[in-house]
């Protein structure tokens, strides 16, 4: 007797969505608040944040930071997620 799966598309209730990211390589210098200062490469821009790679850090879950872009203005974002090498983090409103 063959066993029929059915997948279910529908959103689970607390789910969130993500918001579109544009795969993008943006170099760039994120300033802690104790004014260290260092470069990064920020990739997978969205509206709300992105992932930037830092190669020889870990940030601190929860920071704040200063990221500069050349061209750009300067903007205020917090860590969401930080591995060795990479966080994600969320533009302040």
């Amino acid at each position: 007797m063959a066993t029929r799966v059915a997948l279910d598309m529908r959103r689970e209730p607390g789910w969130v969505g993500r918001e579109e990211r544009l795969p993008v390589q943006l170099n760039g210098y994120a300033r802690r608040a104790d004014d260290q200062v260092f470069p990064v490469v920020i990739h997978d821009l969205s509206c709300d944040g992105c992932r930037i790679e830092c190669t020889d850090r870990i940030l601190e879950i929860g920071e704040w930071l200063s990221l500069d872009v050349a061209g750009l203005q300067s903007f205020r974002a917090q860590v969401r997620w930080s591995l060795l090498g990479s966080a994600g983090i969320r533009f302040e409103d």
